[in-house]
């Protein structure tokens, strides 16, 4: 059950993230090469930051 609250909860602050970061490059009139480059280190970064939470929490129950 926590798993799946919490794979929801990941999806939700990926979508957020992406979304903000497509604000900020359309904003900014970043190129398109280095939005790819800002996409994928915002994405990795991300994704390390919640499994890292995951593992705490599972370590916690």
């Amino acid at each position: 059950m926590v798993f799946i609250l919490y794979l929801l909860f990941a999806l939700f602050i990926l979508y957020t993230y992406n979304y903000l970061v497509n604000r900020l490059c359309t904003k900014n009139k970043i190129p398109e090469q280095q939005q790819k480059v800002i996409y994928s280190y915002v994405n990795v970064s991300a994704i390390l930051l919640l499994l890292c939470m995951y593992y705490n929490i599972k370590d916690f129950m």
